[in-house]
């Protein structure tokens, strides 16, 4: 249960919730030392569009050294 938590739960929970309006979180339940469920809680973000948008739009751009960005300026002038 440890992998699947380390390998597939939580990393789909950090996705769902950095890119998406909506928040998970989970609870495990347990007898002795054997996990017997987990519980999930959803709820919504109050978030604006815009930010989100220029969220997405900022991953989507790449990261420019300080070297390449007076290259591009170069050409560019």
């Amino acid at each position: 249960m440890d992998n699947l938590k380390k390998i597939v739960i939580e990393p789909a929970i950090k996705q769902i919730n950095k890119y998406t309006d909506i928040r998970i979180e989970y609870d495990q339940f347990k007898i002795d030392r054997a996990i017997t469920g987990l519980q999930f809680r959803f709820s919504q973000k109050e978030a604006n569009v815009l930010d989100i948008f220029a969220e997405y739009m900022n991953s989507l751009i790449p990261k420019l050294t300080e070297k390449q960005i007076l290259f591009f300026a170069n050409k560019l002038a």
